[in-house]
């Protein structure tokens, strides 16, 4: 609520006196400007539920406005909510023009119980304030002084040939001199900037090219506010326990939609630019999100090392090796090749599964202290919402060499070839 109160000191009995009716109405500096804004919604689904739901379905309150999500039918196997590219919720809203006096929205979270047959609420998210949901728009005078064209560089066909031409007589001068394993490799020095020739490398070879940079981060890429969590397009929500009795709530699991709202100004001729955006495809108000249908995926998993555990055995040091957990049926347990007595270990381990969406959303990696005699002790481990990765814009599911190689050690292992990554690009940013 936002209440305004004023204070007046009382000089005389006059007021005793009156009738008592105290409505007076509000004055125009007091009363909030309101605005026409259009809200769009997306439920998701569920997410890290410990507790069974049965056709569970979610409510959206919003100042006077209430929208219920489609009911998932069966939450064990699929717990996303059906036919989102078909199922918009977009709707009217008159809120204040203020963003700091925008009301906040709430999550309720509903599950059918069998022996009552109805439906009961479990758990409620208070979000932030609708603010934090505000897209900020321009105006159709704007958009248009703006430059209609962009410029890409594309490399010319030309310059192609000449290095075709150039890694040909390379390959003739340096195939019967430099061989190791039967692959052909082919002196750093003598290979022309931007080109990679040989279909296996040695790490010699690699720590002289300069053909890939890396940027190594000091923490997690969720806690870096270039990437915002990765909740560009997925926002998670929590979902907090219904519970009179107990004091403390706790988080029962969570809730992956969005939301947004924009400003419709009441000029005609002055409408945001954004109306352009409301149709009826979900992908054009979320560029880049796919459908939430079931869809498998291959899931590579890089373990190079690890810095100072904590130790697990009485000498102070561990015998450590690495498990990874992929949602609740996926679990890789390299316990037979353990690292011994070491607080640093070296793993230097690749591991690679097939998932599927959104049964496996979550991935944790732990590391364990192998004993020979007893239970194996956990000595540590993190959880990586891949998912959200996935999904996101930053593209941070695969990473992306500086160039286009279809073989050696470092060919290109995304799915989607370089053009079609640029052409999503160039959608998202327009």
């Amino acid at each position: 609520m936002f209440i305004g109160v004023e204070i007046t000191q009382i000089i005389s009995n006059e007021l005793s006196e009156t009738d008592g009716n105290l409505n007076v109405p509000l004055l125009k500096y007091v009363q909030p400007k309101l605005c026409v804004y259009k809200l769009f919604v997306l439920f998701w689904g569920l997410r890290q539920f410990n507790i069974h739901l049965h056709e569970p379905f979610v409510r959206l309150l919003c100042s006077s406005l209430s929208i219920d999500s489609d009911i998932i039918k069966n939450f064990n196997s699929f717990p996303n909510f059906p036919d989102i590219d078909n199922k918009k919720y977009v709707f009217n809203l008159e809120l204040p023009e203020d963003p700091n006096l925008i009301p906040p929205i709430s999550f309720q979270l509903f599950t059918k119980y069998v022996i009552k047959n109805s439906y009961t609420p479990l758990g409620i998210c208070v979000s932030q304030p609708l603010n934090e949901f505000l897209v900020p728009t321009i105006s159709k005078t704007q958009w248009n002084e703006q430059p209609g064209h962009t410029i890409l560089e594309i490399e010319d066909d030309n310059d192609k040939e000449e290095k075709k031409e150039k890694i040909k007589k390379i390959k003739k001068t340096h195939t019967s001199k430099n061989t190791f394993r039967g692959n052909t490799h082919v002196s750093v020095s003598n290979i022309p900037s931007g080109i990679l020739l040989n279909k296996s490398y040695t790490p010699k070879y690699y720590s002289k090219t300069k053909s890939t940079t890396i940027h190594i981060y000091d923490r997690e890429l969720e806690s870096i506010p270039e990437f915002n969590g990765f909740e560009d397009n997925l926002k998670k929500f929590k979902l907090y326990e219904l519970d009179k009795k107990n004091e403390k709530t706790e988080v029962i699991g969570t809730l992956k939609g969005n939301v947004n709202l924009y400003p419709i100004q009441v000029d005609n001729g002055e409408q945001g630019i954004q109306e352009l955006l409301f149709s009826n495809s979900t992908s054009q108000i979320w560029p880049g999100l796919k459908s939430n249908d079931k869809c498998k995926l291959v899931v590579r998993v890089y373990i190079l090392r690890a810095n100072n555990l904590h130790p697990g055995d009485i000498s102070g040091l561990s015998d450590s090796y690495i498990e990874i957990v992929l949602g609740k049926s996926i679990r890789i347990t390299d316990s037979n090749n353990y690292i011994p007595k070491t607080l640093n270990p070296v793993f230097g381990k690749c591991y690679e599964r097939e998932i599927s969406f959104p049964k496996c959303s979550m991935l944790k990696v732990r590391i364990m202290d192998y004993d020979r005699i007893g239970r194996d002790e956990l000595i540590g481990e993190t959880t990586i919402d891949i998912e959200s990765r996935y999904f996101s814009k930053h593209r941070a599911h695969c990473g992306l060499p500086k160039q286009y190689n279809k073989d050696g050690y470092n060919r290109w292992r995304d799915s989607e070839k370089p053009s079609k990554i640029l052409h999503k690009y160039v959608r998202y940013i327009h």
